[in-house]
């Protein structure tokens, strides 16, 4: 299994990320050589992190919101949220309106128990050989 680090998400938030402190750095004026000696980065490291190249620990993170002045959530507001462990995700135009539409009135019904009665039964027929 690849590290988290070297997946596409998280190579695209690297990215994002990066932009956004370049983006920072550069409102209030700060040199990338002068955010590296704050942050007691080595040379060329905030570069790597400004192109997305660099996956950043939260520890760097919580410096460089500190460094910049902005809140944590700076890096990631308005960001893609990704799936939760073990969610089927659908490839683009698999959404159909009566998928949606099922989805909808099945997250409307309040028991519970009748919910994991309705998933059980679609898994049995949906499968038929599974226990």
């Amino acid at each position: 299994m690849p590290r988290p680090a070297t997946t596409p998400q998280a190579k695209q938030f690297n990215i994002l990320i990066g932009g956004r402190v370049a983006g920072r750095r550069r409102e209030l004026g700060l040199s990338v050589r002068a955010l590296e000696r704050e942050l007691l980065l080595a040379p060329g490291a905030m570069g790597r992190i400004e192109r997305g190249e660099k996956s950043l620990d939260a520890g760097t993170l919580i410096a460089l919101a500190g460094a910049l002045a902005v809140p944590i959530g700076f890096f990631f507001d308005g960001m893609p949220r990704l799936p939760a462990a073990g969610a089927v995700v659908l490839p683009p135009g698999e959404l159909t309106e009566e998928l949606g539409d099922f989805l909808a009135s099945f997250h409307r019904i309040d028991d519970e128990e009748e919910r994991r009665q309705i998933a059980s039964l679609i898994r049995a027929v949906a499968d038929p050989a599974a226990p």
